[in-house]
């Protein structure tokens, strides 16, 4: 992963982490975990987006890989868990981070074990 969009702004992924192979793509784990420098501007800048009016609006979102942007809808990035209560599909913990399958819901998931590529598409 080498960063993530929110709006227009794009957010890094931390340069002091493996530029390549930071991420694990695991249909598994439910969220996506991210290292504290990234899922910290991440939070701020849809925190940001969250404020701009009193009904809430998912930003859009967009996961930059090398050589593929994926697009997320709200789905991708929000879930609720009650009427009330709407939780962002992101969290923070560990060292390289894992893309979780509810970024993963509603793309086909392709993994090419010869070319060590996976390839996501709506």
């Amino acid at each position: 992963m080498e960063a993530i969009s929110i709006g227009d702004t794009r957010v890094f992924f931390p340069l002091s982490i493996r530029p390549e192979g930071n991420i694990i793509i695991d249909s598994g784990t439910t969220l996506t975990i991210l290292p504290e420098d990234l899922y910290s501007y991440l939070e701020d800048e849809v925190a940001g987006h969250s404020r701009e009016s009193n009904e809430f609006k998912a930003p859009s979102m967009t996961v930059h890989f090398h050589g593929a942007d994926v697009k997320l809808e709200s789905r991708n990035t929000f879930f609720r868990h009650n009427e009330e209560i709407l939780c962002f599909a992101f969290a923070l913990d560990g060292y390289y981070g894992s893309y979780g399958n509810l970024a993963q819901m509603n793309f086909l998931v392709g993994y090419d074990l010869q070319k060590h590529t996976v390839t996501l598409l709506p």
